[in-house]
């Protein structure tokens, strides 16, 4: 399992409007485009998400062109609205999870 973290730096005041944006409903099929969780953190400044699955490296163009136009196009236009976007994953440096019982 990989992850992906994006995060998007909130505009001043922005904070209510990205917490409903970030509690809807993605604007795609997650699990159709390569993904088997995702989650979204809002702080007072940013927006995190982050994405689950075998191989979730993608790029903005990408996943848009492939799976959504318009709708994630629509719901990036939204964000960019709220928040400087700067869809640049990371990767985490140290990841711990318990051992599956067997």
């Amino acid at each position: 399992m990989k992850q992906v973290v994006v995060v998007f730096h909130l505009h001043e005041g922005s904070e209510p409007d990205a917490a409903r944006l970030a509690a809807a409903e993605p604007p795609f099929d997650p699990a159709a485009a390569g993904f088997t969780r995702l989650a979204a953190y809002v702080t007072q400044r940013e927006v995190i998400f982050v994405l689950e699955g075998e191989d979730p490296l993608w790029s903005e163009d990408k996943l848009v062109g492939d799976f959504l136009r318009p709708a994630l196009g629509e719901r990036l236009d939204e964000w960019r609205k709220l928040a400087d976007v700067h869809t640049w994953p990371a990767q985490p440096l140290f990841f711990w999870e318990a051992p599956a019982d067997e």
